[in-house]
């Protein structure tokens, strides 16, 4: 069975060392990645962010061709943070017979500096922040993405929680034992009742 590995992850995480690792020396297998448009003849990375836009053309055109030579196993390894990045790839893998499993490193346990700072193209770390930003936790075309953690609007229960009065204390919405109910005086400091020579009485001995 031919497959295609679609390896993703923020800068620095470990694509390429993992591609290489699938690939190895083994007949039949190959990997491919936009960075490899910018190397120049001598192998030196030289990158281009005005050329970014054709590199990602290149590479997806690159992958039709290994394609086109059946290979059986194709590793694909970009950031791919957004799930549009890799649909051109889904396309040549349905188009080729090829079955895809993607592998996402995000950020393989580090923070943005840990990344900036291993990452072999010297990627700055405000890059890299701004790849965490907008990654994508799904990229199955067929799949939804649910909402990340810092995009979850908070929740708030309603109506309020009961929570059983601990010993000593009076029932959840009720006055506290020695406290007077709500809108009257604390106990102790109401004015005295007033007896008015007996006028509040309900009847007289008179």
């Amino acid at each position: 069975m031919k497959i295609m590995y679609l390896i993703r992850g923020l800068s620095g995480s470990g694509k390429t060392t993992l591609a290489n690792s699938i690939v190895s020396d083994l007949q039949g297998r190959t990997a491919i990645s936009v960075d490899e448009f910018f190397e120049n003849d001598k192998g030196e990375y030289e990158f281009d962010a005005e050329r970014l836009k054709e590199a990602h053309e290149w590479c997806v055109s690159e992958t039709d061709m290994i394609m086109q030579d059946n290979y059986e196993v194709v590793v694909v390894h970009n950031t791919f943070t957004r799930k549009w990045e890799a649909d051109a790839y889904f396309k040549l893998a349905e188009k080729h017979g090829y079955a895809v499993q993607v592998v996402s490193l995000y950020d393989a346990g580090l923070n943005d500096r840990g990344l900036s700072e291993r990452s072999v193209h010297g990627v700055s770390e405000k890059v890299v922040q701004n790849q965490r930003k907008r990654w994508e936790l799904d990229i199955y075309p067929h799949r939804n993405n649910r909402p990340r953690m810092d995009q979850v609007p908070m929740m708030v229960a309603y109506p309020p929680p009961y929570y059983a009065p601990q010993y000593g204390q009076a029932p959840y919405g009720q006055p506290q034992y020695g406290q007077a109910p709500y809108g009257q005086a604390p106990y102790g400091q109401r004015e005295p009742r007033q007896n008015n020579g007996g006028s509040n009485k309900k009847w007289s001995s008179n």
